[in-house]
């Protein structure tokens, strides 16, 4: 037998082994598919006799409501409705920001959903350092929070600086709550973003 016959002979064994694999594959693809589809629910009746299909039922009548379920979802997972939208290009401090006086000018507008929301409450003022450390600052105490409406206005708050507070680049955010919102699970603590700040030496 020469070298071409053996090679011929090789490739149509491979052709051959080829084509029974193939349809091997099929046959059990068809068979589970088969089972899966037709077959395999119609011996729940098998356990519903063993009990298993009745404890089930029971199960699901008690834990699961698809509303509540839902509901209790979109309360956990989903964020609060926006109250401002801030305009993040007018954010700039307004001068040298010391511990004697530091200004900072602001800019946003009520989202309709925040028409509703009333004056906000300054919950706190947070400064943090560029290494991650957090110090509590105020606004000065004679200034009250403006009311923004739906056209954008700009305006300007005084920030209190502590003088433990060394020289160098921070930001900051102020957090405020609504105690008028109609939403669920108002009222709700919400955050202005992050300003960029740099604080002088006196």
């Amino acid at each position: 037998m020469s070298m071409n016959d053996s090679a011929r002979r090789g490739a149509d064994i491979t052709v051959q082994l080829g084509k029974l694999l193939g349809a091997v594959s099929l046959i059990v693809t068809l068979a589970v598919s088969s089972w899966a589809q037709f077959f395999g629910p119609g011996f729940w009746w098998l356990t519903g006799m063993q009990g298993l299909e009745d404890r089930l039922s029971d199960r699901i009548d008690e834990k699961f409501d698809p509303m509540a379920s839902d509901v209790a979802f979109i309360l956990q997972n989903m964020p609060a409705p926006k109250v401002v939208d801030w305009d993040e290009s007018v954010g700039r401090q307004a001068g040298d920001c010391t511990v004697e006086h530091c200004e900072y000018i602001l800019g946003g507008s009520r989202t309709p959903y925040g028409e509703s929301c009333g004056k906000p409450k300054i919950v706190r003022v947070e400064l943090r350092a560029t290494d991650g450390r957090m110090f509590d600052i105020a606004f000065d105490p004679g200034w009250m929070p403006v009311e923004l409406r739906r056209m954008p206005v700009t305006f300007s708050v005084p920030l209190v600086i502590p003088s433990f507070a060394p020289p160098s680049a921070y930001t900051w955010r102020s957090l405020q709550m609504y105690e008028t919102c109609s939403g669920v699970g108002e009222p709700i603590v919400r955050n202005s973003p992050w300003w960029p700040l740099r604080i002088d030496k006196s």
